[in-house]
This record gives C-alpha cells, structure tokens and sequence, in this order.
C-alpha cells in the first residue's frame, strides 16, 4: 500500500476516534436531559398541592442546553440546526422568566406549553444526533485511486442532492396539508382519529413538527402551519380542553351521524365501482367488436384472393378472343375503304349563283 494511502488512513481513525468522543458526550448530556425532564413532570402532577421552586431545575436545563449549543458549533453542525437551537433557548429563558415566578399545577395551559418546549429541544438534540451519526457512517474508505475517490463522492453527492429534493417536496405537502385542514379540528390538523391515544398524539406531533419546522423547510407559510400543529397537540393533551368535545362524540346523536355518513362513502363507492366496471365492459364489448370487424375483413379479402386467382384463366381467354375479334373486324374495314375510294371519280366543284342586288349572297346552282 502507498504511502498516500497509509496517511489517509491514519486521518480516519483519528476522525473515527473524535467521533465516538463525540457521540458517548452526547449520550451523556442526553441522559442527564432526559432526567431532568422527569423531575420537572414529577414536580407538576396533579397531586401536588404546590410547587417546588423549579429556579435549580432551570438553571440546570439552560446550561445543558449551552453545552449542547457548544457541542453543535464544535462538531460542525449545520447552521440553520445552531440557529433552531438558539431560538428555542431564547423562547424557553423568556417564558421562564415571565411565569415561573406564577408558576403552579393549576397552570395546565403552561406546563402544557413547557411541555412542548421540552419536547421541542428534545428533538433538536435527536436530530442532531442523528445527524452526527450519518455524517460518521457517509464517511468511506480512502483508497489510493484518485479517480475512484471521486467517483463516490459525485455518487454520494447526487444521491443527497435528489433525498433533499424528495424531503423537501413532503415538507412542502405537509405545510399545505394542515393550512387546508379545518382549523377547528385538532384532530384533522394532526390527522388522527378521534378514538387516538395520548402517545399517538405525541408520535404524531413530533414526526410532523421535525417535517414542518420553520427552521428546516423554506415554504414561506411554514411558521403559520407549525403554529397550527403546537395549538392542535396542547388542545388535544389538555383534557378540560377535550371534554366538551367528549361530550358530543359520545353521544347516539353523533355516532348516528357517523353510520350515515359512512353509509354515503359506502354507496358512493359502490356507484363509482359499478360506473369503472360498466365502462371496462364496455371497453371490452367494443375491442371484441372490433377484432371481430378485422377477422371478417380479412375473410372478405381472402375470398376475394381466391376467386381472382381461380378466374385468372377466364380472363386471360377472354381477353385472347376480344383481340382476334378486334384484328379480324380492323382488316375487313380497310379493304371495303379501299375498294370504295378505288370507284369514286374526281368531281369539280359547284357553281355559284351571283345575286346582283345582293353580292354578299351566294347559292350552289342545280347545274
């Protein structure tokens, strides 16, 4: 192997080395994340009648979240993640500051929101984690062939080109999706249905936030839609918010509406199916006509083949006799002129009768 070679591999495993650095820290800082997350839930539950003062917890949260910042900005991050993280921490220290002086378990419409919130950093810090770990497993193995170095480079190039393309078009949808969905309906907005648990609601939330996000999508309306989709999640997550909804789901007025509306998707399925299998039996019937058109065509013209070859013979023996026929009647003609233009003699020709008063006219005379 060259030295070439030698030397990038060299460069690799320091790169790998960094990397496993990298991520145990962010599995560390994670796992600390995660269990302040916990005590902030058990520090709001209904039961308790007041609240431990969450000033430490707080605190905590914010310097994990500056390492984390460090932590992007150190392993090269991509910088519309550094600019995502930087405004959830300035929304998450201003609301803070503002309410957590308020701050109680009767609060629900807040916890909900902090909620979020947390949920929010939590998903930045997967998706950079993620994203670290992709960048590790794109990285290939040096070879000493220039020509084959970037070769898979303009592969992998392409091959990222059209998955953000792709991604992108979804985002695309999705933002188009909620803005057109009736925007009373929280349900329709994360597209569930009513009978949806509370973790699909958060499977549902996190997977169409992290496609959405003003921060990772250019649509120009992505931030209306996000808004959008963070009201549906704190509606369908508060149950004060959910009982007068529960009111009119669970009653027989609602569940009849439902068996008739399904009634009507029913039949307007059955009508649509038998209108696709009219017209496919209708495709059929004319493509059967049609071959059938074709094979009497080509009978037609086989008999006809046949009947001409068969009177080839008629024909040639007809057309034999017209031309003796046709000789025989052409010389019999020219002798019978000859013979009449042998007895004729030369006649001269006929005098003219002069009318002195008319000079202009002229008559033959019977002389």
């Amino acid at each position: 192997m060259s030295t070439t070679a030698d030397r990038y591999r060299e460069k690799f495993n320091i790169l790998k080395e960094r990397n496993l650095i990298g991520n145990k820290r962010l599995k560390t800082e994670n796992e600390e994340y995660k269990q302040l997350i916990q005590i902030t839930k058990v520090n709001i539950c209904d039961d308790a009648e007041y609240v431990q003062d969450l000033d430490t917890n707080f605190s905590r949260i914010s310097d994990i979240m500056a390492i984390l910042m460090n932590s992007l900005k150190k392993y090269n991050a991509p910088n519309n993640d550094v600019r995502g993280w930087a405004k959830l921490i300035g929304a998450f220290d201003e609301k803070t500051a503002s309410e957590k002086v308020n701050f109680r378990s009767q609060d629900e419409e807040y916890i909900s929101q902090l909620e979020i919130i947390l949920d929010e950093i939590q998903m930045s810090t997967d998706d950079f984690e993620k994203l670290y770990k992709m960048k590790n497993e794109s990285n290939v193995e040096f070879h000493d062939q220039n020509h084959k170095m970037s070769k898979v480079s303009d592969d992998l190039d392409i091959d990222k080109y059209l998955s953000t393309e792709a991604t992108q078009l979804q985002k695309d949808q999705e933002v188009e999706r909620i803005l057109s969905a009736f925007k009373l309906n929280p349900f329709d907005l994360l597209d569930l249905s009513p009978y949806c648990t509370e973790k699909d609601i958060k499977n549902a939330y996190r997977r169409k936030s992290l496609l959405i996000h003003p921060d990772k999508t250019s649509h120009p309306k992505a931030q209306e839609a996000f808004s959008l989709l963070k009201k549906a999640k704190i509606t369908l997550i508060n149950e004060q918010k959910l009982k007068p909804n529960d009111s009119i789901i669970n009653t027989p007025e609602f569940n009849l509406q439902i068996k008739q509306k399904t009634k009507e998707i029913l039949i307007e399925q059955e009508l649509r199916r038998r209108k696709l299998l009219k017209r496919d039996l209708e495709a059929q019937g004319l493509a059967a006509q049609k071959a059938e058109q074709v094979e009497k065509e080509r009978k037609r013209k086989a008999e006809e083949d046949k009947l001409w070859e068969e009177t080839r013979e008629q024909r040639v023996n007809n057309w034999r006799d017209f031309q003796t026929k046709k000789n025989s009647s052409n010389s019999s003609g020219s002798s019978a002129k000859k013979k009449k233009k042998s007895g004729n003699e030369f006649k001269p020709p006929k005098v003219l009768a002069e009318d002195p008063t008319k000079p202009y006219i002229k008559r033959p005379t019977n002389s």
